[in-house]
């Protein structure tokens, strides 16, 4: 899967409430989504708990709710669906649509399974011998797939940084919030520019500058 032609993308940073990382990840995480992308994130209920910065229509996923999830989808429905109902008996479940108007076949249904629905996968100071920790053994699945590293691979670059480099490199456009997310979490992983910062990071902050200084028409 070609990164830049990912469709849905999940989100998976260190499973932490530093907030470097979790504003990291919603400055990348807006990008995409403001870039047509259909963006979820994998936060840890406990870390989940602890931050209230989510907006009510972002997903969050976690090992709760990725075991009980499955979805159906009819790819080529040329009417709309107007009722709904469905049956289980014992262990058999059946589900019966009915539209207005057109026949609903079998060439049109393709069912998947929550943990592995995602085109792209973008780590956020994840490595991967870490992956095995984020999850029980037994839901690594959603973990598997086109993926990308985004860490911090040497002692001068930060999360940040990173996060500016890939958007810059996959040509996305940076709104002037998400700029400003972003400028929030270099400021804040390097205590306001005293600590961990090279010529490298002023180059990005001030990037991040003209973005949410632009002119408003």
């Amino acid at each position: 899967m070609d990164v830049i032609k990912a469709q849905s993308i999940l989100i998976i940073p260190k499973q932490t409430s530093e907030p470097s990382v979790i504003l990291s990840m919603i400055a990348l995480g807006r990008t995409l989504t403001e870039n047509g992308k259909s963006v979820s994130y994998y936060i840890d209920e406990t870390v989940r708990n602890s931050i209230d910065i989510f907006k009510d229509d972002e997903n969050i996923i976690n090992d709760t709710n990725t075991k009980n999830e499955l979805t159906v989808k009819l790819d080529n429905i040329k009417s709309t669906v107007k009722q709904l109902d469905w049956e289980q008996q014992n262990d058999t479940l059946t589900i019966k649509l009915t539209s207005q108007e057109g026949e609903i076949g079998s060439p049109d249904i393709s069912i998947t399974h929550t943990n592995q629905n995602f085109d792209l996968r973008i780590f956020i100071q994840v490595k991967k011998q870490d992956l095995e920790s984020l999850s029980i053994s037994n839901d690594t699945p959603i973990f598997s797939g086109t993926s990308v590293f985004l860490s911090e691979d040497s002692e001068n670059e930060n999360i940040p940084v990173s996060i500016f480099n890939f958007i810059q490199k996959t040509k996305y456009t940076l709104s002037e919030n998400n700029a400003e997310t972003l400028l929030l979490a270099l400021r804040n992983s390097t205590d306001n520019f005293t600590n961990n910062v090279t010529s490298e990071t002023f180059q990005v902050a001030a990037e991040l500058l003209k973005v949410t200084e632009v002119p408003k028409p």
